[in-house]
């Protein structure tokens, strides 16, 4: 079990804290909570998963902060922190694994629906559907081109968010991030 001095410091984040509850106008101590929250958690997550996964669970942890620093007792804020970043870290590796078995019942389900296609129609989509992913991995990773494939297989966001077991929300961003990476390679998507 990880104690809260391993990475998160009390003395670092005790003043951002009260700071932040104090402040009823202003936003710049909560921004500076949050910053600081940011620089913390993203290397910790960075270290367990790839890239983009460490951006999701941040933007979760920076969400679960803004929504509850006001209630946090200022003094236990570093346990709180710690709590909160490693629910995240194994809600994700809950859903990864959920979304694996998931993944591997209906990728059989799918292939046997494109093989009554004619071999001329799904070669070319295959090709199609191949290069547009491989361009997605190559400029954003493997969880926006997933999120990719699904759109260029015809699925919804909920969709997609179901199969790999995570939140619309997530897949909007990773559809977003695909967009902008893309976008010098597919001019339409801007």
């Amino acid at each position: 079990m990880m104690r809260a001095g391993a990475w998160v410091t009390a003395e670092s984040f005790v003043p951002l804290v009260r700071a932040a509850q104090v402040e009823t106008v202003d936003t710049r101590a909560l921004d500076m909570l949050l910053c600081a929250v940011r620089r913390t958690v993203l290397p910790y997550f960075t270290r367990r998963t790839d890239a983009e996964t460490a951006d999701d669970l941040a933007q979760v942890v920076l969400m679960t902060v803004a929504r509850d620093y006001r209630s946090v007792d200022a003094e236990c804020v570093a346990s709180w922190l710690v709590t909160v970043a490693l629910n995240a870290l194994r809600d994700e590796l809950r859903r990864r694994a959920f979304a694996t078995d998931r993944f591997v019942r209906t990728q059989h389900v799918a292939h046997d629906l494109t093989a009554a296609e004619p071999m001329s129609a799904a070669s070319e989509y295959q090709e199609l559907r191949a290069a547009v992913t491989g361009a997605a991995n190559d400029r954003c990773g493997p969880a926006v081109r997933d999120a990719v494939a699904g759109i260029i297989d015809g699925l919804t966001v909920r969709d997609i968010a179901d199969l790999s077991g995570t939140s619309p929300p997530t897949i909007r961003m990773r559809l977003q991030r695909a967009r902008a990476a893309l976008a010098s390679v597919l001019p339409l998507l801007r």
